[in-house]
């Protein structure tokens, strides 16, 4: 069983939606033209580069092996990005000052 379009609609389904989306965001890295908006040619030019990066053999279908293991990259860089985010919280927390109790 092939999964072609069923990847396609997936990971278009992750980078939506494209708006308020910070600096060094997917949509950023999409605006090639940098006019500050996606076309729909950006657009469909980063799907296609995601397609081929999960179509490992190059035969313009992704198979279910080929889109499980792109689906534990995504599991594996999701979990690595929540990590960051904790230690980054744990280290603002840590270096917030503490208020100076008030005394009578």
């Amino acid at each position: 069983m092939t999964y072609k379009f069923l990847g396609m609609a997936l990971l278009a389904a992750m980078v939506l939606p494209l708006s308020a989306q910070a600096e060094g965001s997917k949509s950023v890295k999409m605006d090639v033209d940098g006019d500050g908006a996606v076309s729909k040619a950006e657009f469909m030019s980063a799907q296609e580069e995601r397609f081929s990066k999960m179509d490992v053999n190059g035969d313009q279908n992704i198979t279910e092996d080929e889109y499980k293991a792109a689906a534990q990259k995504w599991r594996e860089k999701r979990n690595e990005m929540k990590e960051k985010r904790a230690e980054m919280k744990a280290e603002n927390t840590s270096e917030a000052p503490a208020e100076d109790a008030v005394s009578e």
